[in-house]
């Protein structure tokens, strides 16, 4: 009988053995469970700050880089008539050194010729022209200010029309007439030098 005893009791602690490594072996499997369903959680909380961080970068920025945002408030009429008579000469042939409204323009006979239908008088090149008026920082354009460029860095060598929506107007030699290009085409974004807003505007 006591043998009998000794086998039982040493059968019980088997499985009681058996049981707490069952057991060991359950909350390892739950734990590692938990970790996995944390790290889970934390990495789609990164996500989800990664898509709203983007998100909110392509609102601020919008397409492109936007230089200058008009609002109706700042509209007025003259600028509205400055940036219509622009428009009306898209086309026309670009010719070095020309004023004439059917043979061609240059860049600065361009702007000189739009403000004079307003009886509006500006010098002649785009280097004079740069010196008139006040400055504008380019995130204050408004409709009607001169935009100038520069090869060099320093010296105008070209200049347009700004006719809002980041947008101007201008007669250019390589495309070999008047046409209206976006500030953030890349050779004029290079070369920006700066805008002018002519007194009274």
């Amino acid at each position: 009988m006591c043998g009998v005893s000794a086998v039982f009791w040493q059968k019980i602690e088997v499985r009681l053995v058996f049981s707490a490594i069952e057991t060991r072996v359950r909350e390892r499997r739950t734990n590692r469970r938990r970790k996995a369903i944390h790290l889970w959680r934390c990495a789609m909380k990164i996500q989800m700050m990664i898509i709203l961080f983007v998100t909110l970068t392509l609102l601020l920025v919008g397409h492109g880089k936007i230089r200058a945002q008009e609002s109706t408030s700042v509209r007025h009429p003259m600028r509205e008539k400055l940036a219509n008579v622009a428009r009306h000469f898209l086309g026309l042939p670009y010719r070095w050194g020309g004023i004439s409204e059917q043979r061609g323009m240059d860049c600065s006979g361009l702007v000189k010729t739009i403000f004079s239908k307003f009886n509006i008088p500006l010098p002649r090149t785009s280097r004079e022209q740069f010196n008139i008026g006040t400055d504008v920082a380019v995130e204050k354009l408004q409709t009607g200010d001169l935009v100038f460029f520069s090869t060099d860095g320093m010296t105008p060598s070209h200049v347009g029309l700004y006719i809002g929506r980041n947008l101007f107007v201008h007669a250019e030699k390589k495309a070999g007439h008047v046409i209206v290009t976006d500030l953030n085409q890349p050779w004029y974004d290079r070369h920006f030098l700066g805008a002018r807003r002519v007194v009274g505007l």
